[in-house]
């Protein structure tokens, strides 16, 4: 099972350092350093050579909380409160994120961005702002390395894709202590929040990087959220906060969750994670179908390789010409054609056959969600 988020990141205590937003980037006076505003997306590149500093200011009084998101498509970045990142103070992955608790008086914060690949990496970042009232995501987080920790937890294998997030916590004043996660389990208390978890499906077959970079967008703040992703489930504080679905290798899809409090009406966004559950480097079972080879693009190699096929099926029959022409064109023929086409142009059908496999060859895949795609022509563009 692969684990696409390699490293952790912390809570910034620093009063001169916090999560912040993405924005319209506007560079500052100095090479690598970027001026940001709240709720704005901004797209970069991101060298190997040089860390990018993003600083936000003029941060509202009523602001208590932020949450800054970095986002590639598959390569990993590391986000941290630091110019040189500390295990307990960065995140490392494709979708990392870290959350900025304001102090008294606070209206400046900077973080840092890089990443360890040798060519350039086009990248999205965005801040969020939340007040007092609003839950804190990740803020009881009593397994990962930092100390509040957003970030939504992603393995997949062939069979299912897993997501796994830190518990949410009350929100509070800047002035303010944070309440127990653990000491008590009254409606005061963080034990009264709900998740629900919400499923987002990128265009089929359209593993570009402007695509996700784009649909992020889409499944990042709560009112995007609710209105653009399909929600799957509900959890309650005392459910385990993780949950299965089926993994469609070479789909695209993004999954984040809102945590809500019932009792104020308020609600907050986790950092939203992607997966295509497949791996775009690898050159073997990658993210590519074989209709991406050169080989099958050549005349000659393409009507050889169908004629020997057209024919292999007539000789077959020979020797019971009724009764296997009629089995194969209703059974072995309908799924034969789907699962033919999906290796060449992607077809969610496919899953008509490939999930009753998984079930039959996965012991637990019975208890995961097999939601896929069926979209048309021009949905989710």
């Amino acid at each position: 099972m692969l684990n696409r988020r390699e490293g952790p990141g912390a809570l910034n205590k620093d009063p001169q350092r916090g999560g912040s937003g993405l924005l319209c980037a506007k560079p500052l006076h100095r090479a690598g350093l970027l001026e940001v505003s709240m709720g704005n997306l901004t797209e970069l590149h991101l060298n190997f050579s040089t860390p990018t500093e993003f600083r936000l200011q003029n941060i509202p009084a009523n602001v208590s909380v932020i949450i800054f998101q970095v986002h590639s498509q598959y390569v990993n970045v590391t986000l941290s409160f630091t110019k040189i990142p500390e295990r307990n103070d960065s995140e490392v992955s494709s979708d990392a994120g870290l959350v900025s608790v304001l102090r008294p008086q606070q209206t400046v914060c900077t973080w840092y961005v890089e990443t360890a690949s040798p060519d350039p990496v086009l990248a999205s970042a965005l801040s969020i702002p939340y007040t007092e009232r609003d839950p804190i995501p990740g803020a009881c987080n009593q397994e990962f390395n930092l100390e509040i920790d957003p970030n939504i937890y992603l393995q997949y294998n062939l069979y299912e894709t897993v997501i796994k997030i830190a518990p949410a916590n009350l929100g509070y004043a800047r002035n303010a202590t944070a309440g127990g996660c653990d000491t008590q389990t009254g409606q005061n208390t963080r034990w009264r929040l709900q998740y629900d978890i919400y499923q987002y499906f990128l265009p089929e077959n359209n593993l570009s990087e402007a695509t996700i970079i784009t649909h992020l967008l889409r499944m990042s703040t709560v009112s995007q959220v609710s209105t653009n992703g399909k929600k799957l489930a509900t959890l309650t504080s005392s459910d385990r906060p993780t949950m299965a679905f089926s993994s469609i290798p070479g789909q695209g899809i993004i999954y984040n969750v809102i945590v809500r409090d019932p009792f104020l009406n308020t609600s907050a966004a986790y950092v939203p994670v992607h997966t295509y559950a497949c791996n775009f480097t690898a050159t073997m079972d990658n993210c590519y179908t074989l209709g991406d080879f050169n080989t099958f693009r050549n005349d000659t190699v393409f009507w050889l390789t169908f004629t020997c096929i057209a024919l292999l099926a007539p000789l077959c029959l020979l020797p019971f010409p009724r009764i296997l022409n009629i089995l194969s064109c209703s059974i072995v023929g309908s799924y034969g054609v789907v699962l033919a086409v999906d290796s060449y142009l992607y077809t969610s059908l496919s899953y008509i056959t490939l999930n009753i496999l998984k079930r039959a060859l996965n012991s637990d895949f019975s208890t995961v969600y097999t939601s896929v795609p069926f979209q048309t022509n021009g949905k989710n563009s």
